[in-house]
């Protein structure tokens, strides 16, 4: 390990927020043994390069804001990258801004426009299956189909 090493990380911080497990991955990519990459690691996280709590409110706004992400799938996300659960849930209670019910909206109607389905219990399923696979929670999705259910015929 060497202080170029050490630079390149840097470098590699400062063009976006990065996590423990991002570090991981990429220092495994370089080739790093376990020993320089904790080493390069507790020195990144000490001089504050690497922060999780600041990932997990840029991951959430930037992907609540920009990417329209539901907040079940940021924090899916968020849990698989090792986030650790009190961080993430700050991070939602500050960060998270996106309307999933007007979001929701938003995909019946596109989807509806495309779907050629005439029974009403197929297209029910096909969005509830859709909108889950979008990542938005079960209960908030049949709460958005059920209050769009009287609109189904009419687009």
């Amino acid at each position: 390990m060497n202080a170029e090493t050490i630079g390149q990380f840097k470098k590699w911080c400062n063009k976006a927020e990065r996590c423990r497990t991002d570090f991981k991955v990429r220092a495994q990519k370089l080739g790093l043994t376990s020993d320089v990459s904790e080493i390069i690691l507790v020195t990144l996280e000490s001089e504050g390069w690497l922060d999780e709590q600041r990932y997990a409110k840029a991951f959430v706004h930037d992907k609540s804001a920009i990417a329209k992400w539901p907040e079940k799938r940021i924090r899916l996300t968020l849990k698989t990258k090792g986030i650790p659960p009190a961080f993430v849930q700050q991070a939602i209670e500050e960060e998270y801004v996106l309307d999933e019910a007007s979001e929701m909206k938003r995909w019946i109607v596109i989807k509806l426009k495309s779907y050629k389905q005439t029974d009403t219990r197929k297209r029910y399923a096909a969005l509830f299956r859709f909108l889950m696979g979008k990542g938005f929670a079960g209960e908030k999705v049949s709460e958005a189909l059920r209050d769009y259910r009287e609109g189904f015929d009419s687009i």
